[in-house]
């Protein structure tokens, strides 16, 4: 973003911030997720206590791969850019 001149046009912002979301990984580093993802499962168990389903019927939850691995993993290992989930 710092290549940007004074009064840039649309397409010179354009190619700048596709440069700049195609270095980084992610925005979200995997602690961040896996907290996320420990807010979700704190919510949805108490929005399910007080909404409980109708006998028989299931809840599907639609997200993105990498969250899901966050409601599954187990914990977290290093902190940061480096955190990793685990035994997901």
């Amino acid at each position: 973003m710092s290549k940007l001149k004074p009064n840039f046009t649309y397409a010179e912002f354009q190619e700048a911030i596709i440069a700049c979301l195609m270095s980084c990984n992610s925005f979200e580093t995997d602690e961040d997720i896996f907290n996320r993802g420990l807010a979700f499962k704190r919510f949805i168990k108490e929005y399910l206590i007080k909404n409980p389903l109708p006998n028989g019927e299931k809840l599907a939850i639609v997200c993105h791969s990498k969250f899901i691995c966050a409601l599954t993993a187990s914990h977290v290992t290093g902190e940061g850019d480096s955190s990793k989930m685990q035994n997901y």
